[in-house]
């Protein structure tokens, strides 16, 4: 009964995880001075960087800080070879989502808590 509930429970730990990157990519796309632009318009590399980071801190399961901007690194590089995707752009989302570690972090402690 015992695994059930713990497996249960790193379940809700990684959706809450989920839901903080999305939270932070979120903002990311929503806010500041980019907003009138992506508002009008989302772009598809975004959408699919979004959902390869979210993967790939699923995947890892207990994230921490250094493996975060690895994994956001990790997706810039893939995204800045793309044609049709400007090298600003992915600067300013890596720069974004970088400064988003607290809010990833704090969704990432609440999934902890549950766990427990």
């Amino acid at each position: 009964m015992s695994k059930l509930k713990t497996a249960t429970a790193m379940g809700l730990g990684a959706g809450l995880a989920a839901a903080a990157v999305g939270a932070a990519l979120g903002s990311y796309l929503l806010t500041g001075p980019r907003a009138k632009n992506t508002k009008r318009a989302l772009k598809s590399w975004v959408l699919k960087a979004k959902g390869e980071l979210l993967e790939q801190l699923e995947k890892a399961g207990d994230v921490g800080e250094d493996m975060y901007y690895k994994a956001v690194d990790r997706i810039a590089a893939k995204y800045s070879k793309m044609s049709g995707v400007g090298q600003k752009e992915v600067d300013d989302m890596v720069l974004e989502l970088k400064k988003q570690w607290k809010l990833v972090n704090k969704g990432l402690a609440k999934a902890k808590k549950l766990t427990k």
